[in-house]
């Protein structure tokens, strides 16, 4: 019998099992579905979204790939590279690099009258990208380092400005532990926060000229530069390519790899959402196998009648697969109507907060990856979909003469 002839009597059964026991069973199967559903595309909008987050705020305070020269020194400082050679001129001419920024690393001792706090002060010249580092400003503006003389305005953590009581535009002065100890009173000209404490607890970004100077380097000489890549997928091979063309004595480093211990733990997020996964589609899985059988077994007469017509067991199984999906489907709709409306209102209006010192961010954040949404959905409905097989397999083996005397 053609496939149509399946659809016409699954639909016939599913209209007049609205005032059996089976239709209370068949809401509760689709009910699960949907719940499974829900949970999985919130689940993998809002790991996502913290993958994405926290990885944007590394990215945006160090770039993808810091290059600087190799030394077996732990000291916060870096030790200096020329600031010009080829590879630097030319790097827009390199396949998947997008921006680069030079940068120097200086040692300090933040004092108030109150407080003395450790700090790394970060120069940076006017071609840094204040683009990617906005999204951690929480007031104040980017200082402008394009002047001939080195600037006093500095961007300080929020943390930092707390601890030390400070407010924006206020002047901190700031010792330099060398030979001779130096000091310069610098202006808050913006304050940043990450919820990272590698970042906030200690880095100030100020101009490079500045470190330059304390460090008595010339206008040339720089700490590293650090790279911005178009796609992540690339970074390996990009890093090979500049520790190629870099000179000798200098080496690319990962983000990812400097700070391994953030990145890590956004790895084992990935091993949560799996588990999350398996467990998921498995309840909702066995939730189907239950009103499955109830169907069937209420069906069982039609079942015996259809065999005595001469139907074949294929169309049997057809008959309430297609019905069982109809209940899958119903679910799969409602859960996702469900999730993405609560996804959106999250992403819209950030109801739900976070705890910064303990997630990095201060909202549960959201992201829309429909890709893995689309997979999510397609995965849940095949193995759902091979799952009641089985019970539609076992009733359509029933013999004639029993399915018809059942009552």
């Amino acid at each position: 019998m053609p496939f149509n002839v399946a659809y016409f009597i699954a639909q016939k059964t599913s209209q007049t099992e609205k005032s059996t026991f089976s239709s209370t069973a068949t809401k509760v199967a689709s009910i699960s579905v949907a719940i499974g559903i829900g949970i999985l595309v919130i689940s993998f909008a809002i790991l996502g979204g913290f993958q994405k987050t926290i990885k944007n705020k590394a990215y945006s305070l160090s770039g993808h790939i810091v290059v600087s020269r190799f030394s077996l020194n732990s000291s916060v400082e870096l030790p200096p590279i020329p600031g010009s050679n080829d590879f630097i001129e030319n790097y827009k001419s390199y396949n998947g690099i997008e921006h680069l920024q030079k940068i120097a690393l200086k040692g300090g001792i933040l004092k108030t009258d109150e407080e003395v706090q450790g700090i790394v002060l970060k120069g940076v010249d006017e071609n840094y990208d204040w683009d990617r580092f906005k999204v951690n400003m929480i007031a104040g503006e980017a200082p402008d380092f394009s002047g001939n003389d080195d600037s006093k305005e500095v961007v300080i953590s929020k943390k930092l400005m707390d601890l030390l009581k400070l407010s924006l535009n206020d002047t901190v002065m700031v010792f330099f532990v060398q030979d001779p100890v130096r000091f310069r009173n610098l202006i808050i000209k913006g304050v940043y926060e990450t919820g990272l404490e590698d970042f906030d607890d200690k880095v100030v970004i100020g101009d490079l000229a500045l470190v330059q100077n304390l460090n008595n380097w010339s206008a040339g000489q720089i700490g590293g530069y650090e790279i911005f890549i178009e796609d992540l997928e690339n970074i390996d091979q990009i890093q090979a390519t500049i520790n190629d063309n870099t000179p000798a004595g200098q080496y690319a480093d990962k983000t990812s790899d400097k700070y391994r211990q953030i990145f890590d733990w956004m790895g084992l997020i990935d091993m949560n959402v799996l588990i999350l996964l398996v467990i998921t589609l498995f309840v909702a899985g066995v939730n189907m196998i239950a009103p499955s059988l109830l169907l069937m077994m209420e069906r069982t007469q039609m079942i015996g009648m259809l065999k005595a017509l001469g139907a074949r067991q294929s169309l049997i199984i057809r008959i309430f697969t297609i019905r069982l999906l109809k209940i899958v489907l119903k679910g799969l709709f409602f859960g996702n109507i469900f999730a993405f409306g609560f996804c959106y209102i999250q992403y819209k209006f950030k109801l739900i907060p976070l705890d910064p010192v303990n997630y990095y961010m201060s909202y549960v954040p959201i992201e829309w990856n429909w890709k893995a949404f689309v997979l999510v959905n397609l995965l849940t409905f095949v193995l759902i979909g091979i799952i009641i097989l089985l019970p539609a397999y076992i009733i359509s083996r029933v013999k004639p003469v029993k399915a018809i005397r059942f009552d």
